[in-house]
């Protein structure tokens, strides 16, 4: 088993095996650990770790998944400053009617990597009050596609009012369409203490799994939010998410924007695109429909970009730069690049952008700073 320990004041990174470091290292004052392989799935037993005397330890990382048994649950719950856990659940193995310490006084931050239902009787087993983040990554989607939903809207629905940002990551999904994510995440809708919810999609490859209406739901939820994401990472090859009846449009945009005065970051997973010859609507009508908004956001990212050409992609930028003026755009990318087949890239999008703030702004007339 190969261990990483990490001692935070010291600032220097140690490879060893965990129990000569517990006999050699000074370990009562570790306040680090990330634990990044281990060669056994069951390997990980109570007497492997020297959590006993791992009294100032606020921040665990268990990043292979391993197999989490009764004796090794109850050493978690035992560290009495641990602040911060990220958890890889491969299975639970906890028998009938666990008999389980009370612990996680002052966890705040909770990352779980599991199947929806290892994470779902963690959370029911444990209980944490004190959570400020919890993050759930559903690994294996496909294997028990049938009853995720139920599992994840159950552990959503123990969510405590400490909780203020809320991550759900959904991996391996290749193989199975994904559910309707209003219903997913359904029990979080009304928890108006929510300032950050981000949703990731590591892959696509069927239809979006989000809709116009959706998204104007959404709009309606958690009035203190910050930062909303709802991001594709990876579409596709073949894939056509765009095969949906209702896609996102600039109207969930522009009403997500007027619902949430205090974003300050956003991430939307598709907006359709006006197009000139539109029989029922004209490119002109659509976009003197956006308000100027002058709303404060800073970052935005529209996750797919469909292919339309430089013409429509800068009616897109400027509808964007009317309600959203102030967003930092410092570091946008200028590298060349091949668009893949249906989807541009979003710094296409953003270079627009940065164009007409800089002449709406005149920050493209300011001399340069230092030496020439």
């Amino acid at each position: 088993m190969n261990w990483h320990l990490s001692q935070l004041d010291e600032g220097h990174l140690i490879t060893h095996s965990a129990i000569e470091v517990a006999q050699q290292m000074t370990i009562p004052y570790l306040e680090s650990l990330r634990v990044a392989r281990m060669d056994s799935f069951n390997g990980a037993t109570v007497e492997l770790f020297p959590y006993a005397r791992l009294n100032h330890l606020h921040t665990l990382e268990i990043a292979h998944m391993i197999c989490v048994d009764r004796p090794l649950l109850n050493a978690l719950l035992e560290f009495p400053r641990l602040r911060k856990l990220t958890l890889a659940i491969g299975k639970l193995e906890l028998g009938p009617n666990p008999q389980l310490s009370p612990g996680f006084h002052e966890l705040r931050d909770l990352r779980l990597i599991s199947r929806p239902r290892g994470f779902n009787e963690f959370l029911q087993l444990t209980n944490p009050q004190q959570l400020e983040s919890l993050a759930l990554q559903i690994s294996n989607w496909f294997r028990d596609a049938d009853e995720n939903v139920p599992f994840v809207t159950t552990a959503l629905s123990k969510i405590t009012p400490s909780v203020r940002r809320l991550e759900l990551r959904i991996q391996d999904t290749i193989f199975a369409e994904l559910p309707r994510f209003t219903d997913l995440l359904a029990p979080a809708l009304p928890l108006e203490h929510l300032t950050h919810v981000v949703v990731r999609l590591d892959r696509l490859a069927y239809d979006l799994p989000i809709d116009n209406f959706e998204l104007l739901r959404l709009a309606q939820a958690w009035p203190r939010l910050r930062e909303f994401a709802f991001d594709v990472v990876h579409v596709e090859e073949d894939a056509d998410p765009l095969d949906c009846y209702d896609l996102p449009a600039l109207d969930a945009l522009v009403r997500f924007a007027q619902a949430h005065p205090l974003l300050v970051r956003l991430t939307f997973p598709y907006v359709q695109l006006p197009f000139p010859g539109n029989p029922y609507k004209s490119v002109a009508a659509e976009l003197d429909a956006v308000p100027l908004l002058n709303h404060g956001l800073q970052v935005l990212r529209v996750s797919i970009v469909e292919s339309a050409g430089v013409a429509v992609l800068r009616r897109l930028a400027m509808a964007l730069d009317r309600l959203f003026p102030n967003l930092d755009l410092s570091d946008v990318g200028y590298e060349d690049h091949i668009s893949v087949g249906y989807y541009e890239h979003w710094c296409d999008v953003e270079q627009l952008l940065a164009t007409l703030q800089a002449g709406r702004t005149g920050t493209h007339r300011t001399p340069p700073l230092g030496p020439d």
